[in-house]
């Protein structure tokens, strides 16, 4: 028996190597996470415009995780909702995150893997290691900053080497800043003829509620095992480039209150801004032609009112934000956040998914801008919510790019916009979020591009 099994595990070694060879594969994309809250949103998402008679593109998708009745469940439950019987044709993986044979076997299968399945830092690892290994693209929508360095230090290499693209922070974590400064640094390029040396980001609106899933991901960031030494990293802006790369130069300080002239409106502390600004920076190092030798990126969000209430509705947003994070460091504060945050696996309605919305806008800057008078404006907006709605559809456009253009990107552990750039932005404007940007030097007749 123990000698026909392993000629069973040796044949389907054999099996697995020649269709990656062949570069055969059976799906386009897999989708990781089908069961969980944000997971199941993209596998609507998918099935609503890329599978049936409908489709804008059909691709051959599948969905995995460990339960398969569980998978089953959530296939019919799309299937019935869009009324599309032929959702029920959707395959089912079955694999568990800690079974690395299964994980294998799921990544030699497609030619891109998207994932929901968090904590990343609990469950994303092996899945990571079986795409970088055998040569699969994949996606996420973690933003769990420490996982993705260690990833980046792990299987950049590994990536590189088996010609597949590894990307994370595909979701508002961090694709609205790293495209919105992408925007502003092609129309600088391409209208003045000088990358921009700062941008200062801005979430001017933003209608959005938190899922269990997003404080757990954050509670466990807090639980891991020598978390101590890791901080250090952690704090950085440049936390996702290389040792030996690492800027010497200081980022501008964004958790204070102050009255921008950009916008004109009191602005705060942003909670996602801390890893932003790495996905942003990751960018910076992978492509430095996009912006200046000394590239500094501040991201901050308005409130609302004027004055002195202005100002302090942007301190108690500051110190709200800096609350979260205290609550989550103790073991004690940790479990009365527990108490009190949604579970995992719950989130916003679907009428309150579809209410949400978020406008943010960037301000370029030369060299010889003066503070207050930016060269370039771009602006981004999305009209449902960012966090889950518009976070699935990023997502799954991010893997498409990812299973079917025909990228022009270097292999590796990259960014959204390092890996897919210009298609990324297509593929997103197709898709109903609106991107601008406009030339500001001259207040009478602003030169506008849709990217």
């Amino acid at each position: 028996k123990k000698k026909k099994k392993k000629k069973r595990e040796r044949e389907k070694e054999t099996h697995l190597k020649s269709i990656i060879m062949a570069g055969k594969r059976e799906f386009d994309i897999v989708l990781m996470g089908a069961t969980g809250y944000t997971g199941e949103i993209a596998f609507e998402y998918l099935a609503k415009f890329y599978f049936g008679p409908s489709a804008r593109t059909k691709i051959a998708f599948a969905i995995g995780g460990r339960n398969e009745d569980k998978l089953k469940g959530v296939r019919s439950r799309i299937a019935t909702k869009l009324g599309n019987e032929e959702v029920e044709q959707v395959k089912i993986i079955v694999a568990d995150s800690h079974d690395d044979a299964a994980l294998k076997d799921l990544a030699c299968r497609t030619k891109c893997v998207m994932s929901t399945v968090g904590p990343f830092l609990k469950y994303g690892t092996g899945l990571v290691a079986a795409c970088a290994e055998n040569g699969t693209s994949y996606c996420d929508i973690t933003g769990e900053s420490m996982w993705v360095r260690q990833m980046i230090e792990k299987y950049d290499a590994v990536a590189k080497e088996n010609k597949c693209r590894i990307v994370s922070l595909c979701g508002m974590d961090c694709i609205p800043s790293d495209v919105g400064c992408y925007m502003v640094s092609r129309h600088m390029r391409s209208e003045l003829g000088e990358a921009p040396d700062a941008i200062n980001g801005y979430i001017v609106k933003m209608k959005a509620e938190v899922s269990g899933g997003t404080v757990a991901s954050l509670i466990n960031i807090f639980e891991t095992p020598g978390l101590e030494k890791e901080l250090r990293s952690m704090m950085s802006p440049y936390e996702l480039v290389p040792e030996e790369s690492k800027p010497a130069y200081k980022q501008p300080n964004a958790d204070n209150v102050t009255f921008d002239d950009d916008v004109g409106r009191t602005t705060t502390a942003f909670i996602g801004a801390a890893v932003n600004i790495k996905a942003v920076m990751r960018t910076a190092f992978l492509n430095p032609d996009y912006y200046g030798s000394e590239f500094k990126y501040r991201e901050k969000i308005c409130v609302g009112g004027s004055g002195w209430a202005a100002w302090f509705q942007g301190q108690s947003v500051r110190l709200g934000t800096a609350a979260i994070f205290v609550s989550a460091y103790f073991s004690l504060t940790r479990s009365l956040l527990r108490m009190v945050a949604p579970k995992p696996g719950s989130g916003p309605s679907e009428e309150t998914r579809e209410n949400g919305k978020l406008l943010m806008e960037f301000y370029g800057y030369r060299k010889s801008d003066e503070q207050g008078h930016p060269s370039v404006k771009a602006t981004l907006k999305m009209h449902r919510d960012p966090g889950y709605a518009e976070t699935a559809k990023m997502l799954s456009e991010t893997a498409i790019c990812l299973a079917l253009e025909n990228l022009s990107s270097p292999y590796g552990c990259l960014s959204p916009v390092s890996a897919m750039g210009d298609t990324l932005v297509k593929r997103l404007t197709d898709a109903g979020i609106e991107l601008t940007a406009e030339t500001l030097i001259s207040s009478e007749q602003p030169q506008a591009s849709h990217l």
